[in-house]
């Protein structure tokens, strides 16, 4: 088994004492990795956000069956169920938030910005959504939105790890 890392640091060695740049298309596939990994760990915490008391049946319903297609990478099957939550609730930011990550997964990255401008419309303090907001941005090449995206995660929870380092990916552009 190859050790990537340890490549992809020996490589980097080289690049600075050659003074090469990096090789940015490396750089975003890693980032993309990390950031679609931590982000597929999506599950029913989100709808602890918003009071089960506050959403009808059928929106909660159809969002936890949007949920289980989506923690089981069935992320075309999973739109509808979040379109039926949507429906049922209109004010519902979770369901938002999930489709746009399914609209991520699927490349749909307009679709999912628009998903996710939405729910930070819904619920302006939602970190994940900012976070995953910056990652489609970056995918996108919308490198200003993005820092911001990560920019203002990171002065909430200057910890996270997907932020910190989409901004460092992009600062070193």
């Amino acid at each position: 088994i190859k050790d990537h890392s340890l490549c992809d640091g020996m490589k980097a060695e080289r690049r600075k004492a050659k003074n090469e740049k990096p090789d940015v298309r490396n750089e975003r596939r890693h980032f993309a990795l990390i950031f679609g990994f931590s982000f597929l760990c999506f599950s029913l915490s989100a709808l602890s956000f918003s009071p089960a008391w506050a959403r009808s049946n059928q929106a909660i319903k159809a969002f936890n069956e949007g949920v289980k297609a989506f923690n089981a990478r069935q992320f075309n099957e999973a739109i509808p169920a979040f379109d039926e939550a949507i429906s049922a609730d209109a004010e519902f930011a979770e369901a938002y938030y999930a489709r746009g990550a399914c609209k991520y997964s699927l490349k749909s990255l307009d679709g999912a910005l628009q998903d996710l401008n939405e729910t930070l419309r819904l619920k302006p303090d939602y970190i994940d959504a900012q976070a995953l907001r910056g990652a489609v941005q970056y995918e996108a090449d919308r490198w200003d939105g993005a820092l911001e995206d990560f920019s203002a995660v990171l002065s909430k929870n200057p910890r996270d790890a997907q932020s910190l380092l989409g901004r460092a990916v992009i600062l070193l552009k």
